[in-house]
């Protein structure tokens, strides 16, 4: 497993580049009627069906993105490891210049974690998109911690190593591992997809850093 993990992140499309410049935010068509697009209708099941009727996202920090990317690389992928979709997560923030954004390790494939404008993320992204959420807005002092987690996040290098421990026996996962293995580190440090969703929202205060499952690998 590690071999397919390692294998999958070498091959990626993406991986080891780091798009520059225009080519970093290649243009986009954005609805100016509904920029965050819409949503069906929710439920438990992730299959791609279309429960209607559809409503207008209006997005708030806080909400988490679930995304399934359905390029041909990744599609073979889950296929390949039995894996069911979604297969990447993303949070939405506030952005220091109070537009909503995307806080996102890995974006576009690559091994960077990036900050990126929410309706151009959306409109982007090649795959489908599953949200959750906040039905309780954040507090001011939440928002602007979440703001000061993605800043200090932004441009940091994909935590690939503990991204790969995942699948290894240095996972924490387990009932012994778990309680044993350290917490949240905080922000500053390099982090993977899901790991950078909730290390943002114990930092903000959002979530509890006492019940939240341990860092990845022991320190």
């Amino acid at each position: 497993m590690f071999q397919i993990a390692a294998l999958s992140l070498a091959l990626s499309p993406g991986f080891g580049g780091d798009p520059v410049g225009p080519k970093r935010y290649p243009p986009v068509y954005i609805p100016v009627e509904a920029p965050s697009g819409y949503l069906y209708q929710p439920t438990y099941d992730v299959r791609t069906a279309v429960r209607l009727p559809a409503t207008q996202y209006a997005p708030k920090a806080g909400d988490v993105l679930l995304l399934s990317d359905t390029t041909p690389f990744w599609t073979t992928l889950y296929r390949l490891v039995f894996s069911g979709r979604p297969g990447h997560s993303a949070l939405v923030v506030t952005m220091p210049d109070g537009k909503l954004g995307v806080l996102e390790a890995g974006f576009n494939d690559t091994i960077w974690t990036r900050l990126t404008p929410l309706d151009y993320r959306l409109a982007q992204f090649p795959g489908y998109i599953w949200v959750r959420q906040r039905h309780v807005p954040l507090t001011p002092d939440q928002d602007a911690r979440l703001t000061a987690f993605a800043v200090s996040a932004e441009n940091k290098r994909y935590a690939v190593g503990l991204f790969a421990a995942q699948i290894t026996p240095l996972s924490p996962r387990g009932p012994i591992r778990t309680a044993l293995a350290p917490g949240p580190r905080g922000p500053g440090h390099p982090v993977f997809c899901t790991q950078a969703v909730l290390e943002a929202l114990v930092f903000a205060k959002v979530i509890d850093r006492r019940t939240i499952t341990p860092r990845l690998v022991p320190a």
